[in-house]
């Protein structure tokens, strides 16, 4: 009966605290910046940031008390949509490569299938499904993101639910899979790579082929897993070009214990092997110019993340919500760490786990030469951490809960440190001054454009559409040393800047002072303005 009575208030709890949320972006949709002295925080209307704390509460309430193993799934399903909820207040999802997926499924329309123009076409999967949703369904690339977005927060979520609750009857009975996934979505917050771009639609495959795999080690109805895995692992390879290979690692190291299943990895690294002969036989200089682009010397993706994590911020409240976070999220990975130690003393690591491991951990060591991979490999790796906290719950069930319950208030501070000063947005505005610039240059002869992170890879989307060729290397972002020979007075008669405040705020962060950025802002302002839309505007070289 008490049990009963939690559930009901943490349902409560999270219809209030979802209520906030809506309440929230009815005042604040769509998020926007006018000025780079705007701060993007400030944005957002403040009841979304206690709607958080509420729902998330409500929801672990029922995660934990609910005894309905189909509610405890929907709850975790849930989580990574809470935590990243400030996603649905702009006018299209917000990430680093938003822009990029928005442009590359618009020229899919146009093109199907064709690598000349964008090379990531190759792997079609992603852009096809999304194809297919637009067809039927006859909506938006902004909806279908959304859409999207939703769907594989909750996939992401319910099969790792599934595959800690199949390893829950290996260890102990006290095991809590929704908590393993509260505190995976926790750690790996600022690492995993959800967003809508194929490598999330390939990582939603990787987890329903771990948690497949699972199923598959301790079933004695095996031929129907193997079967599973042979169907999955054929759009999963056609996906993206690297986590098929984060799972053959992983499978690979599993069959070395488990011999029985050397046939099942020999048919998947097979049907790897094949796809990867074709497409790199005929796309082999794009993969070796991809290659070399991407190295970036030993650990240097690694330092640059770890000194930008450790540097002060300016404000107050931003140096408060940045201190949380550093906090708590290293508390996460220490206690996982101890945990997993525990568990190898007490000889309780079940070998998918180690294999799920040394996967993760070699990921790790390669992205220190191959920044395509790098950080990312945590969101493997973390996995495997989250295990360690089985280790405390068996032995301080009580005391763990409650740690868990104050990481779980600490989270919205993550979501708030995102979007402080957040420049990976893209309003309608860019978009259709990216598609004016991408027409205006096409003829033009070695043209250089300075232009924002997000509208990087839409403008270039467009441009290569239109060039019938994939061609990129004109386009200069803050932070490329030659960003600043067209963002000058200096500016040449084939040069192009797409300015707004978003990009304002990136070359404050890359290249500039503010004073600075202002003073060059003064002297080129006499340049021929080609484009003005509200805040964001084209200017070219009239010399």
């Amino acid at each position: 009966m008490k049990n009963k009575i939690i559930v009901k208030m943490g349902g409560i709890l999270f219809l209030i605290g979802l209520i906030l949320i809506i309440l929230s972006w009815c005042y604040t949709y769509p998020v926007h910046l006018s000025s780079i002295n705007n701060i993007t925080f400030f944005q957002f209307y403040p009841l979304l940031w206690p709607g958080i704390v509420l729902s998330l509460i409500g929801l672990f309430l029922v995660g934990f008390y609910c005894k309905n193993k189909i509610v405890i799934a929907i709850c975790s399903s849930s989580i990574p949509l809470l935590l990243n909820a400030v996603v649905f207040f702009y006018s299209f999802i917000t990430a680093s490569d938003a822009g990029a997926a928005r442009g590359m499924f618009l020229v899919f329309q146009k093109t199907g299938i064709n690598s000349n123009v964008i090379p990531y076409f190759e792997f079609p999967t992603f852009f096809s499904l999304n194809e297919i949703i637009r067809l039927i369904v006859g909506v938006d690339e902004k909806s279908i993101a959304v859409f999207s977005f939703i769907l594989y927060g909750v996939l992401l979520g319910l099969f790792l639910f599934l595959f800690f609750a199949n390893l829950k009857r290996q260890y102990y009975d006290s095991l809590i899979p929704f908590l393993l996934v509260l505190m995976y979505f926790i750690g790996t917050f600022s690492f995993i790579n959800y967003q809508w771009v194929p490598q999330t639609l390939a990582l939603v495959y990787f987890f329903l082929l771990i948690m497949i795999s699972s199923y598959l080690i301790f079933d004695v109805q095996k031929i129907k897993w193997n079967l599973m895995i042979i169907l999955i692992f054929v759009p999963f390879v056609l996906s993206h070009t690297f986590i098929p290979v984060i799972f053959l690692s992983f499978f690979g190291i599993l069959f070395i214990k488990k011999r029985y299943l050397l046939p099942i990895f020999l048919t998947i690294f097979s049907i790897y092997i094949v796809v990867t002969i074709y497409y790199t036989t005929t796309y082999l200089p794009l993969y070796i110019k991809t290659f070399e682009q991407s190295i970036t010397g030993f650990n240097n993706e690694y330092t640059t993340r770890l000194s930008s994590s450790f540097s002060e911020p300016e404000s107050l409240l931003n140096q408060l919500i940045s201190f949380s976070n550093r906090l708590s999220v290293p508390m996460v990975w220490i206690l996982g760490g101890i945990g997993i130690i525990g568990l190898f003393l007490k000889k309780r690591i079940n070998y998918i786990l180690i294999a799920i491991g040394l996967s993760g951990g070699i990921y790790l060591a390669v992205g220190l030469f191959y920044s395509v991979l790098g950080i990312r490999a945590i969101q493997f790796l973390f996995i495997f951490m989250t295990i360690g906290f089985m280790f405390f719950i068996s032995k301080w069930r009580r005391l763990t809960t409650i740690l868990i319950f104050i990481f779980l208030i600490l989270a919205v501070f993550m979501p708030m440190r995102l979007v402080y000063n957040d420049t990976h947005f893209q309003i309608d505005e860019e978009a259709n001054a990216c598609n004016f610039l991408a027409k205006k240059i096409i003829n033009v002869t070695h043209p250089k454009v300075a232009i924002g992170q997000v509208n990087f890879g839409f403008f270039t989307s467009q441009y290569s559409f239109l060039k019938n060729r994939y061609s990129i290397d004109f386009a200069l972002r803050p932070g490329n040393p030659k960003f600043l020979y067209v963002f000058n007075n200096s500016i040449k008669k084939n040069d192009y800047i797409l300015y707004n405040s978003n990009i304002g705020k990136e070359i404050i962060r890359f290249e500039l002072t503010k004073e600075q950025l202002n003073d060059t802002l003064r002297s080129i302002k006499y340049n021929n303005k080609i484009y003005d839309c509200g805040t964001t505007f084209i200017l070219n070289g009239i010399h």
